[in-house]
């Protein structure tokens, strides 16, 4: 299991929080469940994914998304799509960097 990095799931409560589909009052913890615990239909879940998305700067697979039933499901996914972008950025920079020094020998 992939630790949760607390940034990532205080921006995920607070989604939650914004959206509506929890409210102040409301125990949350890793392994609250999106249906269950919240309350939240499939379409909740699907509009919560979707900001999660925006909020982020990524994109969740359709199967992966699928797979969420818990805050810390949601964590670990997002956590894994922010480290595969910065995984990308840092390719397509060390590209551009070797670039740069080719055509300047």
């Amino acid at each position: 299991m992939v630790a949760i990095n607390l940034q990532v799931y205080t921006d995920l409560e607070e989604i939650l929080l914004e959206g509506g589909y929890i409210d102040q009052t409301q125990q949350v913890n890793p392994e609250s469940r999106f249906s269950e615990d919240f309350g939240m239909d499939s379409l909740d879940i699907c509009e919560f994914i979707m900001k999660a998305e925006k909020h982020f700067g990524i994109s969740m697979p359709d199967e992966e998304a699928g797979n969420i039933l818990t805050l810390s499901d949601a964590c670990a996914c997002i956590q894994k799509q922010l480290l595969a972008k910065a995984e990308k950025q840092k390719q397509v920079k060390n590209s551009v960097i070797k670039s740069i020094f080719t055509k300047t020998k």
